[in-house]
């Protein structure tokens, strides 16, 4: 959809940043510490804000097996490569390349995209959400910077890998 869409407006993926350079794995990777780094901290503050409050921790979401299921399968790893394409894809490069053509603000961009793409995952708690909310301003920025998306998607397909295999790794525990 997203390709007939650029082709109607008379452009192309690369147009959006998607291209390879063999420069984009190490940067990648740079963006999956960053985000984590960002996720984590944020998350740490959170809990303390929260515990300060209440005197209780902040319950951890632990439904990502009702959603992918206990074992690695076909079709979760058709969703996991599917997911990190279509988001980063999709709600950062064409949504920020837009408003960046139409408010001439990559900083603005970048809070709108973040901002959605938090929001769908309000399923898994406000203090999960928020933290997602910080790994993808890792993205945001970089992709404002640089309007480079395959590290971008590749960081992100990084931490769903991952997340899964953590997922699975310690359900059989």
């Amino acid at each position: 959809m997203l390709s007939y869409i650029l082709f109607r407006q008379g452009r192309k993926l690369r147009d959006i940043g998607f291209s390879f350079r063999w420069l984009d794995l190490p940067v990648s990777i740079g963006l999956l510490v960053l985000s984590w780094i960002a996720a984590g901290l944020c998350r740490y503050y959170l809990n303390s804000m929260y515990f300060l409050w209440t005197g209780h921790q902040v319950e951890r979401w632990d439904g990502a097996a009702a959603l992918l299921g206990t074992h690695v399968s076909v079709v979760v790893v058709v969703f996991l490569l599917i997911n990190a394409f279509y988001e980063e894809l999709i709600v950062r490069a064409y949504l920020m390349s837009e408003i960046i053509s139409w408010k001439h603000s990559a900083l603005f961009a970048g809070i709108v995209s973040v901002v959605i793409q938090a929001s769908y995952h309000i399923y898994q708690g406000v203090p999960n959400m928020i933290s997602i909310a910080a790994l993808f301003s890792v993205y945001a920025i970089y992709y404002g910077k640089t309007r480079r998306i395959l590290p971008v998607i590749l960081a992100h397909l990084y931490v769903d890998a991952f997340s899964a295999a953590y997922l699975f790794h310690f359900h059989h525990m």
